[in-house]
């Protein structure tokens, strides 16, 4: 096992893991993590429903034995809780599993697996540095649907000499699968990464924003022949079989993030019941990877459990949960460990208060003062925290020695804006086919912006008897960001 060309995932060889962060002990020292963050939740008065959707991603996390991802899911079991038919995903890499390895996730409790397929043709897999075959991916697909396990596939397109037919290919193979999901995501370049410094140097071509436009197109139109819906920009299902997980990611809900690098989220606004969420992340690092001969990436890879009941806010390997503290509550000080990590690990930390969470009552209060006109109060409350995230050390061996003094191994933490969470709202929001709902900025967007875009054909209004929900057309999809960024001109 290698790391491919254009990943820059956090991942480690052999020799960088130490503090019990091994291959060998990663499920043991993510427990102990999930048990860390679970006190942390206990003492800052925030209850956690049971999980309803559980993600192993990010990278590779069947690199580990099926037993191993089992025991991380028996955990969130055990610390937080898993509702009845609670979707349970973990990624795969085609050349990892086999059908034993299946059947004993199957046996396990999963009931979902993701293949990154990436490419049906030879040549473009080779330029991506992946070493797995096309009958790879249909023998883990076929051993899934032999034990019941719903599966998708993932695909990249614009990848270095990747020809439009060669880009059919791999779609029309895609479909032929007959999964009930699919993903196609646009190559991404990172300049650290093998692929990203051969391409600084002119050895292989840049990617084309017209012709990943056009893979676009053609996967779009292919998908829907086959049944296929688009719900995000860049995931395609059949009706029912949405994924929960990424679903959770565009709805912006909040999550716990478990394992090196991993992120958590929380929003500490009450909201009603229908728009609660619980995600458990569990953060996984690649280990025993061939290392390029440059510099590790800092990236992270992701587990996520997320729940059946997404809310209206939301990826790695970790555990996401909709945190709510009682509105009585005192303000929440989340302590974090502030670490400068060497090459070989080693730190430098000092404890701080890293981030200071307002109350629910305290945000609702200022909502109101707010709503009084008076501009001084409504800077305030646009400054005013409504949540916060946080983020774990990156580097294993920092990563497990903090988890055996027993503190929760984040690197850092940050308050979340009233006004940053608008506009992660907006943003995420409007990727989704389900439709934003445009009442949510209801006299700060005008409704004339929103008219303004669907004239240019960026978006759909659907009319509702409040304000309209806007979906993007195919044309928006392909320019999200010019539409996210004329409506940010009004926040």
């Amino acid at each position: 096992m290698r790391r491919c060309g254009y990943c820059d995932f956090n991942t480690y060889t052999a020799p960088d893991l130490g503090e019990g962060a091994s291959r060998g002990n990663y499920a043991r020292m993510a427990v102990r993590e999930m048990e860390l963050v679970r006190a942390w939740q206990v003492a800052n008065g925030i209850e956690e429903p049971a999980a309803c959707s559980v993600f192993f991603g990010g990278g590779t996390p069947t690199i580990l034995p099926a037993a191993d991802l089992v025991a991380m899911l028996d955990a969130v079991r055990r610390i937080w809780g898993l509702k009845p038919g609670a979707e349970v995903t973990t990624e795969a890499n085609p050349d990892t599993v086999d059908a034993d390895y299946i059947k004993r996730l199957a046996d396990g409790g999963f009931t979902r697996i993701s293949f990154g397929m990436q490419s049906a043709v030879p040549s473009v897999l080779r330029t991506l540095d992946r070493r797995h075959t096309p009958a790879n991916v249909e023998a883990g697909v076929r051993a899934a649907d032999a034990c019941g396990l719903r599966s998708s596939v993932d695909l990249i397109y614009g990848a270095p000499g990747e020809s439009l037919e060669d880009w059919r290919t791999s779609v029309r193979a895609a479909v032929d699968l007959g999964v009930n999901h699919i993903s196609a995501y646009a190559l991404t370049i990172a300049p650290r990464t093998r692929m990203g410094r051969m391409i600084a140097a002119g050895r292989l071509p840049k990617p084309s924003d017209d012709d990943e436009a056009a893979k676009y197109e053609i996967a779009d139109e292919a998908f829907a022949a086959a049944g296929l819906t688009w719900y995000e920009i860049s995931n395609w299902a059949r009706p029912g079989f949405e994924s929960r997980h990424n679903l959770g990611y565009w709805r912006n809900v909040d999550w716990a993030g478990i394992g090196p690098g991993a992120h958590s989220h929380y929003r500490l606004v009450g909201s009603d019941s229908s728009e609660s969420a619980t995600r458990v992340l569990l953060g996984n690092t690649d280990f025993g990877h061939e290392r390029d001969s440059g510099r590790v990436q800092d990236c992270l890879l992701a587990q996520d459990f997320q729940q059946v009941q997404d809310s209206s806010n939301t990826r790695d390997a970790g555990v996401t949960a909709n945190a709510t503290p009682a509105d009585d509550t005192a303000t929440v000080n989340a302590t974090a460990v502030q670490s400068t990590v060497a090459a070989d690990g080693t730190t430098s930390s000092e404890t701080t208060a890293a981030a200071q969470v307002t109350t629910s009552a305290q945000i609702k209060a200022a909502a109101q003062t707010a709503g009084m006109g008076n501009a001084t109060a409504v800077e305030n409350a646009d400054a005013a925290p409504v949540g916060m995230r946080a983020w774990d050390i990156a580097h294993p061996r920092a990563w497990g020695r903090q988890i055996n003094a027993a503190t929760v191994p984040w690197a850092g933490s940050e308050a979340i804006t009233a006004r940053q969470d608008a506009e992660e709202t907006l943003m995420l929001g409007l990727r989704l086919h389900e439709g934003f709902d445009t009442a949510r900025f209801a006299g700060i967007i005008p409704l004339e912006a929103w008219r303004q875009l669907e004239s240019e054909g960026l978006i759909h209004l659907v009319p509702r008897s409040s304000d309209p929900l806007a979906v993007p057309t195919l044309r928006g999809r392909l320019l999200n960001d010019l539409i996210i960024e004329r409506l940010f001109d009004y926040l």
